[in-house]
This record gives structure tokens, sequence and C-alpha cells, in this order.
């Protein structure tokens, strides 16, 4: 015949095990909520980065594209400066202005009889009632001139 074994338990040694396994899982439960939180806190920062390099890249874009865009003005610039100093020394020209007065305003060279020389070294009184007399019948021939240009 088979006897059982009589074995002592105790109860209290039990329930200690048991509490000791939920405090185990407790601190599981906050270990990993702990390491939970520290990956969302890392992975929040290195989203935050990845927006600001972004940001900071789209900015130096933008800054280079406006840069060309005034190198590209400069250049048209630096061109229509220089068209404008031909230009300029083309209307330096003593023959160019020659030309755009005969040719806009109808100018002619004067007649030796509409020119009228002074002498300023002399200072004659007669000479200068001369000249003044010049200037009056000059004044005169001048409109008659004037007169027989228009027909």
């Amino acid at each position: 015949m088979l006897v059982a074994k009589k074995e002592h338990h105790s109860y209290t040694k039990h329930k200690t095990k048991r509490k000791k396994v939920i405090k185990n899982k407790n601190n599981r439960k906050k270990s990993n909520i702990g390491v939970k939180l520290k990956i969302i806190f890392c992975s929040a920062i290195v989203f935050v980065s990845c927006i600001f390099l972004l940001s900071r890249y789209a900015y130096i874009t933008k800054i280079r594209l406006d840069v060309s865009k005034l190198e590209k003005e400069v250049v048209t610039l630096n061109d229509k400066k220089s068209d404008l100093k031909i230009e300029l020394e083309k209307i330096k020209d003593s023959g160019w202005i020659e030309q755009q007065a005969k040719e806009k305003i109808n100018m002619r060279p004067a007649r030796e009889d509409q020119l009228i020389y002074i002498n300023v070294s002399s200072n004659d009184k007669k000479s200068n009632k001369q000249i003044a007399e010049n200037k009056d019948s000059n004044f005169f021939s001048g409109i008659v001139d004037k007169i027989l240009n228009m027909f």
C-alpha cells in the first residue's frame, strides 16, 4: 500500500511569493513605462531636429534663389549700362549733334552776315557802338532771312 507523504506547507511563504511576483510585475510595468517615455522623448527630439534642419535647408535654398536672381539682374544692368555709355559717347559726338540739328530742327550753319564778332580786348566806346549798330542791322536782316526761308 502506498501512503501519502505528509508535507507541511506554510501558506505565509506562498503569499509572500505572490506579493513579490506582483511587485515584480508592477516594477516591470513602471520600468516599461519609463523606457517607453524615454523612447517617445528621444523620437520627439529627433523629429523636431529633423523639422528644424529641413526648414533651415528650405531657407538656404530660398536665399540661393534670391542671390541667383540678383546676379542675373546685375548682369542685365551692366549690359544696359554699357549700352548707355555707348549711346552717351554717340551723343557727345559733334557730328551726330549737327546731323540731328539739321534733320529735326532744320538748322543750318550761320551765314557770314549773321555772325557778329566782338573785340573784347578794346574798351573803346566807338567800337562798342559799332557793334550795337551791326546788331541792329543784323536783327533786321535776320527777320528778312526768316521770312524768305518760309517760302
